[in-house]
């Protein structure tokens, strides 16, 4: 999985092939093949593999740095192999509907997060009642997805707390400057 990991990194979903594999990972494309069928499948088990860890961000008691801690580490991540693999199967996805499973449990495993993340606001009242979480998370998911699509260099620290701050101003009705 390391030299797979590896290859997605330097060239996306188009550089995972068995052939590409097998020379990295100095194993036979018979030994691959018995694995995974083909590529395709070998994308999905990265994919299961990239997002099989912990899922809930930190409460630290505050959304607007919940929000700033899971826009930063959702970036960070989508820039990463996990972004260059979604990437690639987001365009295949369209021809091959065997990739839009995995991709749509990513993508929900990440709206999730940062959905949490504003319904813990809401608890505390930090995010009113009525808000409509679903669509606040979907464009706070689809930014990060944006950037990594366009190869963005990760958000700073700094840069994800900035860019919470308007979220948050925006959902909670406050005037969004600069």
């Amino acid at each position: 999985m390391a030299a797979a990991l590896e290859l997605v990194d330097a060239d996306g979903l188009l550089g995972l092939t068995m052939d590409a594999l097998a020379l990295r990972a100095g194993a036979s494309k018979a030994t691959l093949y018995r694995r995974w069928p083909d590529r395709h499948a070998l994308a999905i088990a990265l994919v299961q593999t990239l997002t099989s860890g912990d899922t809930e961000v930190p409460d630290t008691g505050s959304v607007r740095e919940d929000l700033a801690v899971a826009l930063h580490t959702l970036d960070v991540t989508l820039q990463g192999p996990l972004g260059a693999l979604l990437v690639g199967i987001a365009a295949e996805a369209r021809r091959t509907s065997e990739l839009r499973d995995p991709l749509d449990r990513a993508l929900a495993r990440e709206h999730a997060r940062i959905r949490d993340v504003l319904e813990r606001g809401v608890r505390r009242g930090e995010v009113p009642r009525g808000t409509d979480l679903d669509l606040v998370a979907t464009s706070a998911t689809s930014s990060c997805v944006e950037r990594a699509m366009r190869g963005s260099t990760p958000l700073t620290r700094a840069d994800a707390r900035a860019l919470a701050d308007r979220w948050y101003r925006h959902v909670a009705g406050a005037p969004v400057s600069g």
